[in-house]
């Protein structure tokens, strides 16, 4: 899953070979009702990320969030338009206001410690 969730906001990187993450946490909500073995229910995976911009220098480590929603009925897949992923881009992203209220939901309770 957390290879999923990287390989999604890979799309969102100039230079997505240069990415470096780092203080990742998975965050699954299972379905209730649902066996814990079997992948369902909302994923974010949470974190920095620190990349190369279009001039080729690392931008910095920002906060991200990658999820997705998994539905037994879709055989293990993402049901359609339940997915994106979101990168803190500091002043730029202050104008929607929408990251931090974004970053704070998603990013909470009980989460698995991923070594990058």
């Amino acid at each position: 899953m957390v290879e999923r969730l990287e390989s999604q906001l890979l799309g969102h990187l100039s230079d997505p070979d240069s990415a470096k993450f780092r203080s990742l946490v998975l965050y699954r909500d299972p379905i209730s009702g649902m066996p814990q073995d079997v992948d369902n229910g909302s994923y974010a995976l949470c974190g920095e990320v620190n990349a190369k911009d279009l001039m080729g220098g690392y931008v910095g480590y920002r906060r991200f969030v990658s999820v997705t929603f998994i539905s037994p009925s879709e055989g293990g897949q993402a049901a359609a338009g339940t997915s994106g992923a979101f990168i803190d881009r500091g002043d730029e992203n202050r104008a929607c206001r929408g990251f931090d209220s974004f970053w704070e939901e998603s990013c909470k309770g009980q989460g698995e410690q991923i070594e990058p």
